[in-house]
This record gives structure tokens, sequence and C-alpha cells, in this order.
């Protein structure tokens, strides 16, 4: 007997499953195409939370720092690492003209450092959310 079919079905469902809702993730940030934000958090664990979008960051805090621009072609998001850990987020986009989101993939930033993810989408706004460090 083969597992091929029910590997299938299980491909299928995830698939099909309803798309997420910002307005119902907790512990998010929303960034804009053009927008530049520093963002502190409370961390409890490895996770980060409460992020608050501020204009003086707390030297006392960590403060990861977002661009969201154009490059060219490609929209680039880069983001700066504060952490003594590699920070990992899930991400939403949403693309002009449309009025839902879906997941994108940011890869893993490492520990004290910065990295860029680029998309070739007309992306209008990013929703980041599920911060959380990793060893």
């Amino acid at each position: 007997m083969t597992r091929a079919p029910f590997l299938l079905v299980a491909l299928l469902a995830s698939t099909l499953a309803a798309p997420l809702d910002p307005s119902k993730i907790k512990d998010k940030v929303v960034i804009k195409l053009g927008e530049n934000l520093t963002v502190q958090f409370e961390l409890r664990g490895d996770s980060l939370k409460k992020p608050k979008v501020v204009a003086h960051p707390d030297p006392k805090l960590p403060s990861m720092t977002l661009d969201f621009n154009k490059h060219g072609e490609n929209l680039m998001l880069h983001i700066q690492n504060p952490f003594p850990q590699s920070l990992r987020m899930r991400c939403l986009m949403r693309l002009r003209g449309q009025k839902g989101y879906v997941e994108t993939n940011i890869l893993s930033i490492p520990a004290k450092l910065g990295d860029f993810e680029g998309w070739r989408d007309p992306i209008k706004e990013l929703v980041l959310f599920e911060f959380r460090l990793s060893k």
C-alpha cells in the first residue's frame, strides 16, 4: 500500500486552509512600501512580544530596524537584528489591488547582523508577526 494519496490530501488541505487575517494577529508590525521603522519589544523567553514602533528608541532596549523600499525592479525589506541570537518571524503580504493577504517567507536573520528579503511582486504592505529568537 502506498502513502502517496495521503500525502497529496495533506498537501491539498494545507493549501486550501483559510488565509490568515492580520486583524486577528496580536504582536504584529505593519510596514508599508517606503517606510523605515524602529521597533522595540518585550522579551519573554525566546519570544518577542508587544512590538512598539518608536521614533526615539530607548537605548536600554534593543531596537530592530525595518526598511521597506523599491530598488530597481525589486522591493526590498532590510531587517537589522540587534539580538544575540538569530531572529525569525512570519510575514504576510498584501499585493496592490488586493484586499486579502498571502504568507511569504522571511529567512532567519543572523545575530547582530542585517539581511535583505526581496520580491518582484507589487506589494503594498507587509505584516510581520510571531517574532522569536533561536540559537
